[in-house]
């Protein structure tokens, strides 16, 4: 017995093209990001995040957006 819902649904040739599009640009995306993991910051990261004080804790959160003292250890930077 066939649903009526599961009529609607079956594969065409147009959803599967489209799975496969979105699934190689997944792929392509994934392979191009792999390697993220194991570089170092760089470049104004050690002042925005590594030395930021405001980052250790979640409640700070709502204060990046009204404090701007919050964005960076260095004064010359806030």
């Amino acid at each position: 017995m066939i649903h009526r819902w599961t009529a609607r649904f079956k594969p065409t040739r147009e959803n599967r093209t489209g799975w496969v599009i979105v699934f190689l640009l997944l792929a392509g995306v994934l392979g191009a990001y792999s390697n993220h993991f194991q570089n170092e910051f760089h470049f104004d990261d050690s002042h925005t995040i590594v030395n930021n004080a405001f980052l250790r804790d979640l409640k700070n959160i709502p204060r990046f957006f009204t404090d701007a003292t919050t964005f960076s250890s260095l004064p010359a930077n806030q």
